[in-house]
């Protein structure tokens, strides 16, 4: 039944970058990822295909870890005989509250102690000016989801840097996150007891980010708990109404510390997070 966990957890990373094409893209992967999709739910087997139509009809976060013995889709507690078969991986199981299947991930991130977002405000939730770099130190791709994923785990944010800079390549090899005006959103979903993390990090001299030739200056890097989904989606949609003024991108590209980065990101962004 692993397999069956394996191929739901890949479908899921489907529809949600199929879903966050329709909202950010312009359309050109549209029917390549619905193409994928399609093809991943005839590898399903009949209990597994009707949990997964039944669920996305309602919410299209289908799958839902087991963390600290509790769903993380809807907080309800997993009996202790549930978890353990969860853990096993023999059978399918849904929560018993959101029906969400339960999955358990071993590379689950954990959160250093002592965090207390209690104190922050607006952005602040979700970033700091220790997770800006108003000049990153590589032009590859790899190099710089590393650089700013490490700043998120020096922050305490999240707890392992190698587990962000693996799931971000992963989802990268799905669909590419780089976008038209010099700008990537690589992100990476799933990471259960940690908070919602933001990294950005500027380049002047573009960034070399996929196979296709795309240049980016701008690198936004996005950790998100399961939980988080909605809140990656009104980030992105808010990011995007900033630098979508030309004067405003260019400003953020041309800032010349990491504190000038993060109070000019931080300003612009005010109004959308009280």
């Amino acid at each position: 039944m692993k397999s069956q966990i394996e191929i739901l957890k890949h479908l899921q990373e489907l529809v949600l970058a199929r879903d966050e094409h329709h909202a950010h893209g312009d359309g050109s992967q549209i029917d390549r990822l619905t193409d994928e999709i399609e093809s991943l739910k005839s590898e399903l087997d009949v209990r597994a295909l009707a949990l997964f139509d039944r669920i996305y009809k309602r919410n299209h976060l289908v799958l839902a870890q087991v963390v600290n013995g509790c769903c993380a889709g809807c907080g309800m507690a997993v009996p202790v005989s549930m978890a353990q078969m969860i853990k096993r991986g023999e059978h399918l199981v849904a929560c018993q509250a959101c029906g969400r299947v339960l999955c358990d991930d071993g590379s689950t991130v954990v959160l250093s102690k002592g965090s207390n977002e209690e104190d922050r405000e607006g952005f602040e939730r979700f970033s700091s000016p220790e997770m800006m770099v108003a000049e990153l130190a590589s032009d590859e791709r790899e190099a710089v989801v590393y650089e700013l994923a490490k700043l998120m785990e020096k922050t305490g944010r999240v707890h392992d840097a190698a587990a962000i800079v693996d799931g971000t390549l992963q989802r990268e090899s799905i669909l590419s996150t780089a976008m038209n005006g010099g700008i990537a959103l690589p992100h990476v979903r799933g990471v259960e007891n940690s908070l919602p993390a933001v990294a950005i990090g500027v380049s002047k001299s573009g960034v070399k980010w996929d196979d296709d030739g795309n240049i980016v200056n701008l690198v936004v890097l996005a950790s998100i708990p399961v939980s988080g989904s909605a809140f990656y989606m009104n980030f992105t949609a808010n990011f995007l109404k900033v630098i979508a003024d030309k004067k405003t991108k260019e400003e953020i590209i041309a800032v010349k510390s990491n504190g000038e980065l993060w109070k000019l990101i931080e300003k612009k962004l005010r109004k959308y997070w009280k």
